[in-house]
């Protein structure tokens, strides 16, 4: 049904219609209606009649009363930047300064003026030297027995013993690393340090320098009085029990066993002898562990660099086990 209430704009005009006038109720229904809009009876009866109607006329309506569709746009993250770019660098220099502030803390600078990060030492000597970093971490390990990671520290007195090493290895006694962009010059207590890191019968690159580090990390001394570690001799009892009751000692751990087994015992070991001296050795470090370090039906008598390795291996399975 139409409102007759006018809207804004809008004008009342009367006009003349006709409609169908019913004879019972008096309604007044359109001409085309069969039946009366209020009793429902028919209109084939009712009589024509005329009646003038209000309606409204939009004509005279103010345009500027009729809102227009906006259309939205759309906001691009380009013209977002475009549009608040004082906000936009204060936040990338918040991000900034976190990120740096984060890199420090992980990465902090070495409190000591004595001492440095190995990456940025180790990028010093690559340049000066013409050594590739995996032989600089090498060298690195073999002497100080410390992985080369990122967190890694060497000290003025290190430095004084690579200096060394490399005076060695290349056959040049006047090479010095000093003064560098670290260290002004080496510990004067260091100068006349002898190379006791290296043994004078096997060159640097032998594999006994690996065999021995875990060993080596301990202070457990195993090159004898003339600074000679043997690695392809027989290891006999008075070796072992030296080297054995000195890494018992320094773990802190009891010694007792190692007299009661090595008593009445000399000359060269057996792959036998180590295997079981090494299943006590399991026992006193608390390793949880059943399988021999060395098993073979047939006897032998193994090198000294072959015992290192069943010690060194000791220590990684204690190590994995704490």
């Amino acid at each position: 049904m139409q409102s007759n209430l006018l809207h804004k704009g809008q004008t009342l005009i009367n006009t003349v219609k006709q409609v169908k006038k019913c004879s019972f109720c008096k309604r007044s229904n359109p001409v085309v209606a069969k039946f009366c809009g209020g009793c429902g009876r028919s209109t084939r009866f009712s009589h024509l009649e005329t009646e003038t109607v209000a309606t409204a006329d939009f004509s005279n309506a103010d345009h500027r009363s009729v809102k227009p569709s906006v259309s939205r746009k759309k906001i691009t993250l380009r013209k977002f930047l475009c549009a608040y770019r004082k906000l936009t660098v204060f936040f990338l220099l918040v991000l900034l300064l976190g990120l740096s502030g984060a890199l420090y803390i992980s990465n902090p600078l070495p409190a000591d003026e004595n001492t440095a990060r190995w990456s940025d030492f180790r990028a010093f000597l690559a340049r000066k030297l013409e050594v590739p970093h995996y032989e600089l971490d090498s060298v690195f390990f073999q002497l100080f027995a410390q992985t080369s990671d990122d967190k890694a520290i060497i000290t003025c007195g290190q430095a004084t013993r690579l200096e060394t090493f490399f005076q060695e290895s290349f056959s040049q006694p006047g090479l010095s690393i000093f003064p560098n962009p670290f260290f002004e010059k080496p510990l004067s207590g260091t100068l006349n340090t002898p190379a006791s890191e290296f043994f004078s019968d096997v060159p640097t690159s032998h594999p006994v320098y690996t065999a021995i580090a875990p060993l080596k990390s301990l202070g457990v001394r195993c090159a004898d009085t003339s600074n000679k570690i043997r690695p392809e001799e027989k290891i006999t009892w008075n070796e072992w029990k030296r080297i054995t009751s000195d890494l018992m000692q320094t773990l802190s751990l009891e010694t007792s066993y190692i007299e009661r087994l090595c008593a009445g015992r000399s000359g060269a070991m057996t792959n036998l002898d180590i295997r079981n001296f090494a299943e006590h050795m399991r026992e006193k470090m608390f390793i949880k562990n059943t399988e021999p370090l060395i098993y073979a039906r047939e006897t032998f008598f193994p090198s000294r660099l072959e015992a290192f390795g069943v010690l060194s291996s000791l220590l990684k399975e204690l190590q994995a086990g704490m």
